[in-house]
């Protein structure tokens, strides 16, 4: 019986997102839920302060 290849068993799906970003909190306290940041949004200092800390990861820190 001959073995098969690794690729045999493998299948590439072209469909899927080549990559994904996604931002949590983690504390001593807890951790807040997975953010998903939608595909092309520039990631920078403002961005990273007014959307992902103050709207997504220190509002659910705040009810721990």
């Amino acid at each position: 019986m001959k073995a098969a290849g690794v690729s045999a068993y493998c299948a590439r799906r072209s469909h899927f997102s080549h990559s994904v970003l996604v931002s949590v909190g983690v504390s001593v306290l807890g951790v807040t839920g997975l953010h998903f940041v939608n595909p092309g949004i520039k990631i920078n200092g403002k961005y990273y302060r007014e959307t992902l800390l103050k709207e997504e990861l220190l509002q659910p820190s705040r009810h721990v």
